[in-house]
């Protein structure tokens, strides 16, 4: 089996992308992320326990894992 479908296989990115949150992503659960016109399923890069992002903030897409975006909080 090809390593890229591995769950454990994240890959940050050369630069940051924009992305805006459709549904909560909070420390241990993932969310959902509109990027580009699409959905994507979203998770916390190295979260803190006390973080939430909340629907219709930004946030900055650093890597992906498997399917799901690696996101953090974009700094108001």
């Amino acid at each position: 089996m090809s390593s890229l479908f591995l769950p454990s296989n994240s890959q940050l990115l050369p630069e940051p992308a924009l992305g805006i949150t459709d549904r909560p992503i909070a420390y241990g659960q993932n969310g959902r992320v509109k990027y580009k016109g699409t959905y994507w399923s979203a998770q916390l890069y190295r979260p803190e326990p006390t973080t939430v992002v909340s629907v219709g903030e930004p946030v900055s897409i650093i890597g992906i894992r498997g399917i799901t975006l690696l996101v953090t909080p974009t700094a108001s």
